[in-house]
């Protein structure tokens, strides 16, 4: 039987819910925030049944992807250099994080940890991985935050990186804000990764200032984020939205669905979230803004000497960690 955490935070202003789900990869699989007079929650994350999240747990919420975060190898082959060898990788993207079974540490109402090993497996790849996880997601007001903690349990120096793939719910048009000077240009291949050349992010790809994607379809990586003096990095999804309110009577709001992260980590122990991918899934109510410590296919890149896809290598017995919040905020309002 898969277990569902449910996480609530109660306040004068509203109340702020969320499910983790253990046995499907700890992901965030719901998230939303009632205020104080709204009639029903808003939904932060994409809102789907239970039996269509049963069909792909890790297609939905906020997937983990770790150690190998994005597409590896051209055209999504799974091959790799590490260190002048060669290796492969199975599934050829987003890690193993998302698929496995986690064990609960500790919980409460408004936090939960959650832990998962990963011995080396050949099947998997010919990279010795050895390491631990763990996922602390703690509640808050209109927002939840993420914590993914990354130790090498093994005796060699591993890259290792985390992403995000957040489903944000998604309703009719929408603006993108992306605070990135810079964004990576693409193979023409048809499960594309980076080339290794960084493009100015100028035009119709500059998202600094906000940027209307309906009807458009999209699947970027950008990087050289603007932070805030804290090293966060605010991202947003903006829509307009008519809401129920308790009476009857109806209100018309524009909201904002927040995914920050942790770009410029003043803490030693806590690693850079550097790139944000935007991606729109076809024929879904939902839009991606996914965060990824280190870009797609990064180590072949980094074997190629691209210093900006430098992977997080983490020394035996050390730990790296990367943060993640989603918020949902109604400015003007």
């Amino acid at each position: 039987m898969i277990g569902l955490h449910h996480l609530a935070y109660d306040s004068p202003s509203g109340t702020t819910s969320a499910v983790v789900v253990p046995g499907w990869g700890a992901n965030i699989l719901g998230f939303s925030y009632r205020a104080e007079g709204w009639q029903w929650p808003v939904p932060v994350l994409e809102a789907v049944d239970l039996a269509t999240l049963a069909l792909a747990p890790s297609s939905y919420g906020a997937p983990l992807l770790a150690p190998t975060p994005g597409r590896v190898g051209q055209n999504q082959n799974g091959r790799f250099r590490w260190r002048g060898q060669d290796h492969t990788i199975s599934p050829t993207r987003h890690g193993w994080l998302r698929g496995a079974v986690w064990q609960i540490d500790n919980a409460s109402t408004s936090h939960i940890a959650c832990t998962a090993n990963f011995a080396p497996d050949s099947a998997k790849c010919s990279l010795p991985f050895d390491f631990t996880a763990r996922h602390d997601v703690r509640i808050g007001e209109a927002s939840i935050l993420s914590r993914v903690s990354l130790t090498n349990t093994g005796d060699i120096d591993l890259p290792l990186d985390v992403g995000w793939h957040p489903y944000l719910h998604r309703e009719g048009p929408c603006r993108v804000m992306i605070p990135a000077s810079m964004l990576w240009e693409l193979n023409t291949m048809p499960e594309p990764t980076p080339t290794g050349t960084l493009l100015e992010a100028t035009g119709d790809i500059d998202f600094r200032m906000g940027k209307d994607v309906h009807g458009a379809h999209w699947d970027h990586v950008f990087c050289d984020l603007e932070a805030d003096a804290n090293g966060w990095a605010d991202n947003w999804v903006e829509s307009v939205e008519t809401i129920a309110l308790k009476g009857g009577r109806a209100e018309t709001l524009t909201f904002r669905r927040h995914v920050r992260i942790n770009s410029q980590p003043a803490d030693a122990g806590t690693a850079a979230v550097r790139n944000m991918q935007l991606f729109t899934p076809p024929g879904r109510n939902a839009i991606s803004l996914e965060p990824l410590s280190s870009v797609p296919d990064a180590l072949n890149l980094s074997d190629l000497g691209v210093p900006e896809a430098r992977p997080n290598v983490v020394r035996p017995g050390q730990t790296s960690a990367f943060e993640m919040e989603m918020a949902i905020t109604t400015p003007g309002a």
